[in-house]
């Protein structure tokens, strides 16, 4: 009995580690499952991200492949990112692995009229 009380503690404070230090379980698994980065566009803002206990900040965006197709995006990044640049994030699933600010002219006429 104490060996699985145990087991469940660790288990509860690895998930607990894991969702303070990193994009979370879901956009891992989603990475994992995805096998190629697609580029998708994303607009900054003030309230889209969550400081975690080690000084890194998790950003959730809505982003938009060059089709406009919609997509969530979640990655740690180790700054605050200045509010309304616009960034191209490759992403597997809705893990962001890579980023890059880029300018609006960079942007496909189908992800930009989303993101505006």
């Amino acid at each position: 009995m104490k060996i699985i009380v145990c087991t469940l503690i660790l288990g509860v404070v690895c998930s607990v580690y894991f969702e303070n230090t990193t994009s979370g379980l879901k956009p891992t698994i989603s990475g994992l499952l995805e096998s190629e980065y697609k580029p998708h566009y994303v607009k900054t803002e003030t309230n889209n991200y969550k400081e975690l206990w080690n000084g890194e900040y998790r950003y959730t965006f809505t982003g938009y492949a060059e089709d406009g197709k919609k997509q969530e995006i979640v990655r740690v990044i180790d700054k605050k990112l200045r509010p309304n640049a616009y960034l191209r994030i490759y992403a597997e699933g809705s893990l962001g692995k890579y980023w890059e600010e880029v300018r609006e002219e960079e942007i496909s006429k189908k992800a930009l009229s989303n993101l505006k």
